[in-house]
């Protein structure tokens, strides 16, 4: 467990009277940009990260169960790491399989309270998705696409980085 009271499994502890933690989530190594110092033409990269969320210590805790029990129910990874120095790497190629996963099984079920549980799990993730730079996962209908992109949205706008 780190000092903030977040677990390295990603579940969460309260947080110490008086502290306030937070975790930043950043893509991990998948993003290049051309490389600085590279002789002319050369098209060797650096290694970006970029910075999409920034959650106090709390609200992380509970991204990550949550997404550790959408991991374990899809039966994929989800791409979300652990919490290790108040850090949360995210591999956007696995979120995004994760996100089309998570979509097509809340298009498949009729079951409501699962459908209630997991939207604003699932909106989260794809605001993570987005700032990574992929659109909402194509596997779902047309005007599906445009409902969770515009509820991602919403949630963008309360998401700190």
């Amino acid at each position: 467990m780190s000092a903030d009271g977040i677990s390295v499994s990603g579940r969460s502890s309260a947080p110490r009277p008086g502290t306030t933690s937070y975790v930043r989530f950043r893509t991990g190594s998948s993003h290049y940009a051309a490389g600085a110092g590279a002789g002319a033409g050369a098209s060797a990269g650096v290694a970006v990260t970029v910075g999409l969320w920034r959650p106090d210590g709390r609200v992380a805790g509970l991204f990550l169960g949550h997404a550790e029990l959408f991991a374990d129910l899809l039966g994929v990874p989800s791409g979300i790491g652990d919490v290790i120095n108040d850090e949360c790497s995210v591999d956007d190629s696995v979120l995004e399989a994760f996100c089309a996963a998570s979509l097509a099984e809340y298009g498949a079920t009729d079951q409501g309270i699962q459908r209630t549980l997991t939207v604003g799990f699932i909106a989260t993730a794809l605001v993570l998705l987005d700032r990574a730079g992929r659109p909402v996962p194509t596997t779902v209908a047309t005007e599906q696409r445009a409902a969770w992109a515009a509820l991602r949205d919403q949630h963008a706008a309360v998401m700190p980085r």
